[in-house]
């Protein structure tokens, strides 16, 4: 997608997801200098996916903390998944409404549990 952007709470969820396992050199270097960036959403979440070279191929769940947010009173959720030089950040929704497209235009909240 053309003219894809890193939003400032998505840098802070993937900064405190991702800090315990990437050097802080390649955690920098995947959020300021992305080769390429996606974004899909299905409804119930969407995926945020920055490829960068010095990304591990390995496959690596990060999910700690805990990380909740906030989206016009929906409660949101946070995990980030490294894989293949792709690091992915997944919102989903926390009840069964799901996740509107908006979203990433709006005011999210977030904050660690």
């Amino acid at each position: 997608m053309v003219g894809l952007r890193i939003e400032d709470y998505e840098r802070q969820v993937l900064a405190a997801l991702c800090s315990d396992t990437l050097p802080n050199s390649t955690l920098f270097a995947a959020l300021n200098h992305p080769r390429n960036i996606s974004l899909k959403f299905d409804g119930a979440s969407y995926f945020l996916g920055l490829e960068h070279p010095e990304l591990p191929e390995t496959r690596i769940v990060c999910d700690k903390p805990e990380i909740a947010g906030t989206f016009q009173e929906r409660e949101i959720g946070f995990v980030a998944f490294l894989e293949g030089r792709c690091l992915t950040l997944e919102c989903y929704a926390k009840d069964s409404h799901g996740i509107p497209e908006s979203i990433r235009d709006g005011v999210v909240s977030v904050s660690a549990t």
